[in-house]
């Protein structure tokens, strides 16, 4: 059976296969029950709080197919910019970085950062496409870049590939043991076909591999690899538990007629109107959460910290009600009655019950249980 090049020549996705209809005639999503079945069977899982990523861009002459309009590097400008927000607002404590894979030479396009504004400045400068990838550079520089990364932090690739061959000066494979070495894990995403070399990366550092068929599969892809890995995943099994030192900064406002504050932003010294002020050395920088230019601080906000303590403590699975006269009359969650046959989850510390659109918003947005919160004042 031939495979499709394009994605037009693919299956037709049916999404409209997930809908199931309920004894009420009402229409119910059936992928919230599989990810519900998954929680249970799975459990909380423990996953880092920091985490240094390099996202490494195939900018090879490949990106000027035409597959995906307008072409392939004018879709993934936009998805990765996306990315880049999501990233940063799902992990505040994170940093991100750019590397760019052209001309058998690969670019260091933007050191790791907390800064949205820089990284996305970084994005919009890259315009142009050609030449081969080089896969081996890519590698070599980001093991370079990643040598003096803390070890409390998840060290992590995701490489977005376009081509089908990579332009190596060497030897592939010692490259590929540095990786393992230094605890990279790399995730590669394919735009095109399967490359076996790719393969053997990603399952020998323990990270993902996917091939997108189209547009919308990829940005799918880019969201799966929003949440951290989970800690268990660390080569060693053993993960180390640190102190990290961080600091609060106070938020400075000029005066209409006053002189604008000199700042920092993404490593560049401008004139800024609003000014965070590193509790440490003092200097102005222009957002936050970021690194002090000066002392190397990393300087966060109360809200960007607890945002990131759910990966630490993960809310725990509920269990299923199988009873029905034990089934709650009330969610109390958003307090409505549970439909006939409806399935209603219950939390094991404080036995209140919740139905199942509840149940999946406690887990995937909020991460906290109420009841439990109110039994702890």
């Amino acid at each position: 059976m031939a495979v499709a090049a394009h994605s037009w020549e693919g299956k037709m996705d049916m999404s409209w296969q997930g809908l199931s209809e309920d004894d009420d005639g009402n229409l119910r999503d059936t992928n919230e029950k599989v990810s519900q079945v998954q929680r249970a069977a799975v459990g909380a899982v423990q996953r880092g709080m920091i985490r240094y990523l390099y996202l490494i861009i195939d900018m090879s002459k490949s990106m000027q197919m035409t597959d995906f309009h307008p072409n392939r590097a004018n879709v993934t400008k936009k998805l990765i910019s996306q990315f880049i927000v999501d990233f940063l607002a799902e992990n505040p404590i994170s940093q991100l970085g750019l590397i760019v894979m052209r001309h058998g030479r690969a670019e260091n396009l933007a050191d790791l950062s907390g800064s949205k504004s820089a990284l996305l400045k970084a994005l919009d400068s890259l315009t142009t496409t050609g030449g081969d990838a080089s896969l081996q550079n890519a590698l070599d520089m980001t093991c370079s870049l990643m040598r003096d990364v803390p070890e409390y932090g998840h060290r992590e690739v995701v490489l977005l590939f376009s081509s089908l061959s990579t332009k190596d000066p060497g030897d592939i494979t010692s490259t590929i043991d540095n990786v393992r070495r230094l605890k990279i894990h790399v995730s590669v995403i394919g735009m095109l076909a399967e490359v076996h070399i790719l393969k053997v990366i990603s399952t020998e550092t323990e990270g993902l591999f996917v091939i997108s068929t189209c547009v919308e599969h990829l940005r799918r892809c880019f969201a799966g690899l929003l949440q951290p890995p989970s800690t268990s995943l660390e080569q060693g099994s053993i993960v180390k538990s640190e102190m990290v030192e961080m600091g609060f900064p106070t938020r400075e406002q000029i005066l209409p007629s006053s002189v604008p504050f000199i700042g920092y932003d993404g490593g560049r010294m401008i004139n800024i109107e609003q000014a965070y002020k590193c509790p440490r050395c003092q200097t102005h920088m222009a957002e936050v959460p970021s690194m002090c230019s000066i002392c190397g601080l990393t300087l966060i906000t109360a809200p960007h910290l607890a945002h990131s303590y759910h990966h630490l403590f993960p809310l725990n699975a509920f269990s299923p009600n199988t009873v029905p006269s034990l089934a709650p009359r009330r969610c109390y969650g958003c307090n409505t009655e549970p439909e006939q046959n409806q399935e209603t989850f219950r939390c094991a510390d404080c036995s209140n019950g919740f139905c199942g659109q509840c149940e999946m918003f406690l887990h995937e947005t909020l991460h906290n249980c109420p009841g439990c919160l109110s039994m702890n004042g």
